[in-house]
């Protein structure tokens, strides 16, 4: 299944499955759209995840999908922005997923003791 990408400034990509069409038409919910974080997430990027985060919010996805494969640092403000992406994904009927975050990622989540509010999962290989 191919995916659609759009362009974007820096370094994360937002893709929307082309499965990912509204489950039924009087519906507006969308199946799955997964953000790639391809750069630390410092305070600038952390804005930009920001705004990604909120384009794909207001397509309602039923899964949302932050890849962190490539991401070798958050700081704060980075998980104040995916906590409140988690929230407002919760609160839509969604779920927010973080995809194989690095080891320093994981530690920063541990330390800001919100670990166990992400569903976590790591790719195999």
């Amino acid at each position: 299944m191919a995916a659609k990408q759009r362009p974007c400034a820096a370094a994360i990509v937002t893709r929307v499955s082309d499965a990912a069409a509204p489950l039924d038409r009087s519906s507006s919910v969308t199946s799955l759209v997964e953000i790639v974080v391809e750069e630390d997430l410092t305070a600038e990027a952390a804005d930009r995840l920001h705004s990604r985060l909120a384009d794909a919010l207001r397509m309602r996805p039923a899964q949302l999908v932050v890849d962190l494969s490539r991401c070798g640092y958050a700081d704060a403000l980075a998980i104040d922005v995916l906590l409140n992406a988690h929230r407002q994904a919760y609160q839509s009927g969604g779920r927010l997923t973080l995809r194989s975050p690095s080891q320093r990622v994981e530690r920063m989540l541990r330390l800001a003791r919100v670990h166990q509010v992400f569903h976590v999962v790591a790719l195999a290989g």
